[in-house]
């Protein structure tokens, strides 16, 4: 072999290393840049002065990544396609009406009565047990997802009545 033809080798390989190494570091950073927020539901008692109030469903939002993200609704996606619950108006909040920023790092979360849940699905047409979703949606109209949950409206309804 010529020292041109090895010489155009290692040029070659040389550029095809550069250009892998700059595609990568340009998708770590535009992944590190998007929005990230992770969703999840739990259950939860209000505690006021020493009262216990009724049960609640509870959806936390926390923004695990770099940049704040404006967050717009929330609620549960219901079992048909296309229909969902939204936390309009919900009894206990730590974040402020919608929209609202969540900062980096920061979490903000919204509960609703049990029994109120159960009532707004019965008047839907729900009954038994119900699976549900919970989400929150930012205003780029991203939709970042909880793990489901299954929701028995109609002994949540016994114990409300």
């Amino acid at each position: 072999m010529s020292a041109e033809v090895v010489l155009g080798s290692i040029v070659a390989a040389v550029a095809v290393y550069g250009a892998a190494l700059s595609t990568m570091t340009y998708r770590a950073q535009r992944h590190q840049h998007r929005a990230r927020i992770r969703v999840s539901v739990s259950h939860g008692f209000p505690v006021l002065g020493g009262q216990v109030g009724w049960p609640q469903l509870q959806i936390e939002a926390t923004n695990i990544g770099e940049r704040p993200v404006m967050l717009k609704a929330a609620g549960y996606k219901l079992p048909r396609k296309g229909e969902s619950l939204a936390l309009i108006d919900p009894s206990l909040r730590t974040i402020p009406q919608f929209p609202c920023e969540l900062p980096p790092h920061q979490s903000g979360m919204l509960a609703e009565d049990m029994a109120d849940i159960a009532g707004s699905l019965a008047r839907a047409g729900y009954i038994g047990r119900v699976r549900l979703v919970g989400f929150v949606r930012d205003q780029e109209d991203v939709e970042y997802l909880a793990k489901s949950i299954d929701f028995d409206v109609n002994d949540w309804r016994r114990l409300a009545g």
